[in-house]
């Protein structure tokens, strides 16, 4: 497909950068407007010295981290040409969070705002280092051995993102693991015998899971092993809270609202995965493949959990509608089918895609994959007729 690039508006984001200022001196001189977003973590701002006062071109300081940066940057454009990412495989080692929040985090506010302001095309600048281990020569974008550090996971995250968002779903995930601080808790679930002067924290304080170690912030893993061999203080804990938990529902918020204002409605999947049997206090039981919960019909209509249950029933899955699990806090947050706002958990077996014991994709992989993808259409094709 070809572009001709002249008299449009464009975004570069890392416009500062070695490749970002090449690109926006390239396409000033074929008379384009160009847009250059970049908080100047490691872009120069002596890369832009050469049309910083071209009438053509405009800086926006900011940071992709920042969705409300990303919205500002994206309006009124007709591409974005996305360079803005915390590359070297050595720092995403040293800081692996900062590199997942810049790279997949802010990867995903940009695709967001290029969709919400009605972006043409938007071009990504992947990495070399999504081929991982993967030896054949000449490399092929079909052939990908396992990453070989958190940055090429990030940017083949990304990858696998930028499919999901040819069907055009709103997708927002968690970039720190639930363990730190499990945004499917409530805020003042806390277990105090973990703070430091725990009977002084600030909040509200309404403890469920202590025995299991499994509260806003975790204590235990499996139920057996200790996470912390010392006490946590309340300031981290409560950085926490500000960086993570917050953020993320205020997210959740924002873009449920947007659907809803659009369309009168909201239908979400909280989306999870669970171990093949219950623990030991349950007595091993093998779980259903598909746990399906809407707090008993609470959280979302009746039709569109017999759309979801029935469209992996009809995939040959052995599925259950609250069984083991009716859902959590974020089913009880946003889940309102009094006033059209829908959400019900899926819970997917792990054995059905992986191996428990080493974390890695088994042969099932492939076929849950493509299953996934499946009852993801269905499931866009109920709401469509919902909503139109």
């Amino acid at each position: 497909m070809n572009i001709e690039l002249s008299n449009k508006s464009i975004l570069v984001t890392g416009g500062a950068g070695f490749i970002g200022s090449n690109l926006c001196e390239a396409l000033l001189e074929k008379g384009n407007k160009v847009i250059c977003l970049d908080n100047f973590a490691t872009g120069k701002r002596e890369n832009l010295k050469s049309f910083l006062d071209n009438p053509d071109f405009k800086l926006i300081e900011g940071d992709i981290r920042n969705l409300e940066d990303c919205l500002k940057a994206t309006k009124n454009v007709d591409y974005v040409l996305h360079q803005a990412a915390l590359g070297s495989v050595p720092r995403s080692i040293k800081d692996p969070i900062t590199s997942n929040d810049v790279n997949v985090s802010g990867f995903l506010n940009m695709l967001v705002a290029a969709r919400d302001n009605g972006v043409k095309r938007f071009v990504f600048a992947a990495s070399s280092s999504t081929y991982g281990d993967s030896e054949s020569m000449p490399k092929v974008e079909d052939i990908i051995g396992k990453p070989l550090s958190p940055y090429a996971i990030t940017k083949y995250v990304n990858e696998l993102y930028q499919e999901r968002n040819n069907l055009n779903l709103t997708s927002i995930h968690a970039n720190f693991p639930r363990t730190y601080i499990d945004v499917n808790r409530h805020q003042h679930n806390i277990d105090v015998n973990m703070i430091k002067k725990g009977t002084d924290w600030y909040g509200r304080i309404h403890p469920t899971g202590v025995e299991t170690g499994t509260t806003l912030f975790w204590s235990k893993t499996k139920e057996v092993f200790e996470i912390y061999s010392k006490k946590l203080s309340h300031d981290e804990l409560k950085q926490r809270i500000a960086k993570c938990f917050v953020p993320y529902h205020q997210l959740m918020t924002y873009h449920i609202q947007q659907i809803h204002q659009n369309h009168d409605k909201a239908f979400v999947l909280d989306c999870h995965s669970m171990t093949q049997f219950d623990g030991k206090k349950r007595g091993r039981k093998e779980r259903p493949q598909i746990d399906i919960g809407n707090r008993n019909g609470q959280s979302c209509g009746s039709e569109y959990s017999e759309c979801v249950s029935d469209t992996f029933s009809s995939l040959g899955y052995d599925v259950k509608v609250n069984g083991r699990f009716l859902g959590g806090e974020i089913i009880l947050r946003y889940g309102w089918p009094e006033i059209n706002q829908h959400i019900l958990q899926i819970e997917i077996r792990r054995d059905l895609y992986m191996d428990e014991d080493t974390r890695e994709r088994n042969d099932r992989f492939t076929k849950m994959q493509k299953d996934c993808g499946t009852a993801l259409k269905e499931i866009k094709n109920f709401v469509k007729q919902k909503t139109s």
